[in-house]
């Protein structure tokens, strides 16, 4: 066995015991001093036996910064599309927000600790077997560290795509992802409303742009003009897609709507040049509707946005009696069902001041 394999065989074991301590933690009562305190404590010391033995050992990519800022922008680029689709498909509160607020610096700090081991492993060597054991290893970390082995074939592609983002770019990119991975599934309080499948099924799709992205740009990496035209290719068509998206969203062609608001009658909750999000419903989820819910509607050739006042069932219909808050009286029309296009979820001030202005030009 040669000196240098040596210096790397404990941490591999250290990593195994240290799964295997997760697990065994997971069965008993103090789980939650575990994940706040003596897990980082011994990532900790994974990481200075790590950085003592693999110091020597570095990756060397060729143009390695040219392919990381392309590859970053890529992406940066998906996740948010990832997360605005859910303009689309609509979004759901996040059932881990609160547990991860409550032990965000302790998991932080494990999970940068266990990227820079991956790093440090994958500059030891590159073979196959090497990377297939690590990514193993991490997938395995993950599932006993989380708790959460429903999610086995996200953790699996996530960890593939971490490893092969630091065999091919860099640990930067790896970074970059990591921290993405955890703010739109982790981190946010709104995320969108996809089951297992669709969020695995996202990022098996990411590892193939990664791929061919990555690919594009090794391709031509000793071609200079070449080279930088193609880089500019791989993630300027991703902003180009991000620019749709985002017509597409002003244009109301999603399940939530940007709406400017043109007048002050709600004022004590948002006023005259504000904007607010729709999020669009049909006529099967009218019954959801309650008082106090400010809904948006069409009456008289007109769009308005007021809070419901009173409801009614009349001949097995809702009807809807509205009222601005800064109205003194309730509206003296009543709205159908029909009438309703969808719900005030989220208010913005001030960005609805362009609409305004155009809309005072027209009217």
């Amino acid at each position: 066995m040669s000196d240098t394999l040596k210096k790397v065989i404990p941490i591999y074991l250290f990593l195994i015991i240290y799964i295997l301590m997760n697990v065994f933690m997971s069965f008993i009562s103090l789980k939650d001093n575990y994940v706040l305190f003596i897990s980082p404590l011994i990532m900790f010391l994974l990481f200075i036996l790590t950085f003592i033995s693999t110091r020597k050992f570095k990756l060397r990519n060729r143009d390695k910064y040219s392919k990381s800022k392309s590859i970053i922008k890529v992406i940066i680029v998906c996740f948010i599309i990832y997360y605005l689709s859910g303009l689309v498909f609509g979004f759901k509160d996040n059932i881990y927000i609160s547990n991860i607020i409550n032990n965000f610096i302790s998991i932080f700090f494990v999970i940068n600790l266990k990227e820079y081991i991956r790093y440090r492993l994958i500059a030891f060597s590159k073979s196959k077997i090497n990377l297939f054991l690590l990514s193993s290893l991490f997938i395995l970390f993950d599932i006993s560290f989380f708790g959460i082995s429903k999610y086995i074939f996200i953790i699996i592609i996530s960890n593939i795509i971490s490893t092969f983002l630091i065999y091919k770019v860099s640990s930067l990119t790896n970074y970059i992802y990591i921290i993405l991975l955890l703010i739109s599934n982790l981190f946010v309080f709104l995320v969108p409303t996809y089951n297992i499948l669709i969020t695995s099924i996202f990022l098996f799709l990411l590892l193939i742009i990664l791929y061919l992205s990555i690919d594009t740009l090794v391709k031509y990496e000793d071609k200079d003009n070449n080279r930088r035209k193609k880089s500019n290719i791989v993630s300027n068509y991703s902003f180009y897609v991000l620019g749709f998206i985002f017509i597409f969203f002003m244009l109301g062609l999603f399940k939530y709507q940007p709406v400017a608001i043109l007048s002050d009658s709600m004022k004590t909750y948002y006023s005259r040049g504000d904007a607010v999000i729709i999020e669009k419903i049909g006529k099967e989820d009218v019954s959801f509707i309650e008082k106090n819910d400010i809904i948006y509607y069409r009456y008289d050739n007109k769009y308005i946005t007021h809070r419901v006042y009173d409801i009614k069932l009349i001949n097995n219909n809702y009807v809807f009696y509205t009222k601005g808050d800064n109205n003194q009286y309730i509206d003296n029309w009543t709205i159908s069902e029909d009438d309703i296009i969808g719900v005030v979820k989220f208010r913005i001030k001030y960005i609805g001041w362009p609409a305004v202005w155009l809309y005072d030009l027209v009217a």
